[in-house]
Order: C-alpha cells, then structure tokens, then sequence
C-alpha cells in the first residue's frame, strides 16, 4: 500500500484508495468529463438547491452513456482500490455488489474523492457546489 494511499470506512466497510499516477488520472479525468460533464453540474446543482434525491436523475442521465464505457471505467478507476484489504478485481466485483451496486458507487464517490479532490473543491463543479450551498442556507436562514 502506497504512503498516499487514503482509507475510509464506507457503509462498515474499509476501502483503501491509492491515488492513481499522474498521466493515468488525467486520462482517467478526460473520461470523466466527456461521459458525465454536460449532466453531473445540473444534477449537481439539483441536489444542493432542492434537497431533492438524485437517484431519478442520474438514472435519466446514465440512459445516454455507452454501457461498455460505464463498465469499463468504473474497472478502471476501482483497480488501485482495495475492499477490506481485498484487490476489487472481477470476481470481487460480482460477489460483493451483487444486490449492493450503492456501496459500489460510494465508493466510486471516494475514488473521486482522493484522485480528484482539488477538481470538485475548486474548479467549476465545485464553484457549483458552494453556489448552491449558500443559496440553500441562505433561503433556509429566511425561512
């Protein structure tokens, strides 16, 4: 396990996380933006103004995307991912989110998390984010 390696438990499992090299997480990134960029700012956005849950809309927004691509990226981004000390190769996968694909996506959200922290604090997505939050609070707070 790497030094940089970042361990949360998620759902009373412990999910260790290495950050990707860095040519790998750029390219990992381009994926990224070209498969979710046009829909994650307005589910975003949703979420964060509304409160609303956005199961509904990432279901709508995934119907558009190659589900080849979906696949083959979300292996990619688990592979320096390890659950309960355990490598997250293809058996590991089918056996441990059949029935329980939520636990596969917080952790996909920590994969992003640790390779690509700075993105959603301080690029657009995460400007998104704090916009929303303070209109959130700030309507709350007129209530």
């Amino acid at each position: 396990m790497s030094i940089l390696a970042k361990t949360e438990i998620i759902s009373g499992r412990t999910v260790t996380v290495t950050p990707f090299p860095g040519r790998t997480a750029l390219f990992y990134k381009a994926q990224l933006i070209k498969m979710f960029g046009p829909s994650l700012a307005v589910v975003i956005s949703k979420q964060f103004t509304t409160g609303e849950d956005v199961a509904p809309i990432l279901e709508k927004f995934l119907q558009g995307i190659s589900i080849t691509e979906f696949s083959n990226l979300t292996s990619k981004l688990l592979a320096s991912t390890l659950l309960d000390d355990m490598p997250i190769t293809d058996a590991v996968f089918d056996l441990e989110f059949a029935g329980n694909l939520t636990l596969m996506y917080k952790i996909l959200g920590f994969v992003l998390k640790v390779n690509y922290a700075d993105f959603f604090e301080m690029a657009a997505i995460g400007n998104l984010v704090s916009q929303a939050k303070l209109k959130q609070e700030t309507s709350t707070a007129a209530k």
